[in-house]
């Protein structure tokens, strides 16, 4: 048998009886069929978890289409008559059952057509004709069955009413039903007396501790009164499953009505659905149902364009995928930085229904950005200091030494003309050699906030770096060994951030050294390796016989995190190298160094090429 999961589409027919015999009239998709099944699985023994899918399969059969197609259009023209369909049981053989439609209105004032069904004896040749056949049914119906007198006294119980409320005869309805000994205030069954019209209506029994819905009908007895015939159907489950709904609804409306970011949906078209508080906080009485969420945006999610191809809503309606867009937005004589988020909501043909819609405020966040790169620039620039003014101290000694021997000679009065301008011309070399350097500290300061990528050679990067830190490692009595052959392809990276990840490393690797109590077996080493992977990637290694880094290797590129003393830096140096390698699609990792002490830091980059550049 078919499973309820692989469930074909059913014909409008079989959609317009399946909410007939629904728990809840005019509820589509979400209809629950408690009753239904109560009626049929008994008699047809199959498997509840596939009750819908056989059920839609059995009805959609040819003659069982050709009854539903009378029985719509006589209902059409206002006849509501019964009709007894066939079902296929699990045992291959037919079981029969009357459906008997009825004219409901349902709380919501919605017209609506409910169907009793009752089973059938195997091969019927006519419907119920007597009132005997009916009683005989009633007696097994598997929902309770009363008739019920004007006088609110009981005429008849059949078996499920007998087990569910006892079998005393001569009870009142209110007596049987809610152990009241008066009249109930508002009866809605017995309005049916004046108006003829069929009820239905609610109700929890505290005696059986079930809910039902009654469906009362006019009825005339053997001796020709008028009584009200009450059908009750266990709907427990359903209400249960309402009540789990309602409440699940109102948690995450209560979540969604505090969330700190705009949260709405919107149809196809781009008009708001629904919003939370926070979409109406930030645009006031123009955030309604029924907006335009671009307008309400000032167009400022579409790009240059109201309907250009970048726009978010635009995107999602063709690619029927998640997008999303950062922009700027005017807001109280001030701008606000706002990203918007775009999630799809598809039907089962993947056509987009709804778009869900979470706008954040995220001005403080790039304010925050703005300044932690203020400090990576300082902390990068800390990092230096002490190689920069070792490089500078240089070139101003021998300034110093040029200009006090030409001083000399000036004094003497045996300067002669080729002199000074040999000694103007050494002045000249040293002064550009610190106007060099001091260029070469800005770049790695002062960057572009998206620098380019390009093709760059690893050792050429490498030899940079040294040229501002080597000296300040071998004051410190660090052993540098480099290990980069000149066959080494360039990577694809941008060559002033690689040059600082490089210096951040081998600073890193020079404090690690620094903090060791005594000296190390051998000296304090360095070394540098680059060499591909089998990934046909560049792998550049930077190792030191140091302390290692422990366990610290899950937190140690966190911005802020550091073991050193804090005038050592404030933690930021290898977050900087992590946020510039993954950003060129490299990796980074750290790790205690397999040979033996120390640590090892593993920069892996992709190579230059057409499908690396960006």
């Amino acid at each position: 048998m078919a499973d309820d999961t692989q469930r074909f589409a059913p014909s409008p027919l079989t959609t317009d009886f399946l909410r007939q015999i629904a728990d809840f009239p005019r509820q589509g998709d979400a209809a629950t069929y408690a009753y239904a099944s109560s009626v049929i699985l008994p008699l047809t023994g199959w498997p509840p978890e596939e009750f819908l899918g056989l059920l839609e399969k059995d009805l959609s059969q040819r003659h069982n289409q050709r009854i539903l197609e009378r029985a719509h259009q006589a209902r059409a023209t206002g006849a509501f008559s019964a009709f007894s369909f066939s079902l296929t049981a699990k045992d291959g053989g037919l079981v029969h059952f009357q459906a008997t439609p009825r004219p409901v209105a349902t709380e919501s004032g919605e017209a609506a057509a409910i169907a009793v069904l009752t089973p059938l004896p195997a091969h019927p040749s006519a419907p119920l004709d007597t009132k005997d056949d009916l009683f005989r049914f009633l007696e097994v119906f598997p929902a309770y069955v009363l008739l019920i007198d004007r006088d609110y006294s009981v005429r008849f119980a059949n078996r499920s009413a007998r087990q569910l409320f006892g079998s005393e005869s001569g009870k009142k309805c209110y007596q049987l039903l809610h152990g009241r000994n008066e009249p109930c205030i508002s009866c809605p069954p017995f309005g049916l007396l004046t108006d003829k019209a069929i009820k239905v209506h609610e109700w929890v029994s505290t005696r059986a501790n079930t809910a039902f819905r009654s469906h009362s009908y006019p009825f005339e007895d053997r001796d020709g009164a008028t009584l009200v015939l009450q059908v009750g159907i266990n709907i427990t489950a359903g209400v249960r499953a309402r009540h789990a709904l309602d409440l699940s609804e109102q948690r995450y409306r209560s979540i969604a009505d505090n969330l700190t970011m705009g949260l709405a949906l919107v149809d196809p078209k781009g008009e708001l659905i629904t919003l939370n508080p926070k979409m109406e906080e930030w645009f006031g009485e123009k955030a309604v149902k029924g907006a335009s969420l671009e307008a309400l945006l000032q167009y400022r999610c579409c790009g240059e364009a109201q309907n250009g191809a970048d726009c978010v809503l635009r995107t999602v309606l063709r690619e029927k995928k998640t997008a999303e867009k950062e922009f700027r937005l005017p807001r109280q004589e001030e701008e606000r930085y706002f990203r918007l988020v775009a999630c799809p909501i598809l039907t089962r043909s993947q056509q987009v229904r709804a778009i869900v819609i979470m706008l954040e405020d995220i001005t403080d966040r790039r304010h925050m950005a703005s300044r932690l790169q203020q400090i990576q620039r300082l902390e990068a620039l800390g990092s230096l200091a002490g190689g920069i003014a070792h490089e500078i101290n240089q070139p101003l000694s021998a300034l110093h030494l040029y200009a006090s021997g030409m001083q000399m000679l000036m004094e003497h009065r045996t300067a002669t003309p080729e002199q000074v301008l040999e000694r103007l011309s050494l002045i000249l070399a040293q002064a550009e050699k610190i106007r060099q350097i001091i260029s070469h500290m800005r770049a790695l300061v002062m960057q572009e906030e998206n620098p380019p990528l390009s093709p760059v050679r690893v050792a050429d990067v490498v030899n940079d770096a040294l040229g501002l830190v080597g000296a300040q490692l071998l004051d410190h009595g660090i052993k540098i060994s480099l290990n980069i052959p000149d066959t080494t392809p360039p990577v694809s990276a941008n060559a002033v951030q690689l040059e600082q990840v490089v210096i951040n490393l081998l600073v890193n690797a020079m404090h690690a050294l620094d903090s060791l109590s005594g000296e190390p077996q051998g000296g304090k080493k360095i070394l540098m390796t680059a060499a591909r992977n089998e990934e046909n990637q560049l792998v550049l290694r930077v190792s030191d016989n140091g302390p290692g880094v422990g366990a610290l290797h899950s937190r140690i590129f966190d911005p802020f995190f550091t073991t050193k003393s804090p005038n050592l830096g404030m933690g930021l140096g290898l977050s900087i190298v992590h946020a510039f390698v993954s950003s060129w699609g490299g990796s980074v990792e750290a790790a205690n160094n397999p040979d033996g002490p120390g640590a090892v830091f593993s920069v892996t980059l992709p190579l230059a090429g057409d499908d690396n550049l960006s």
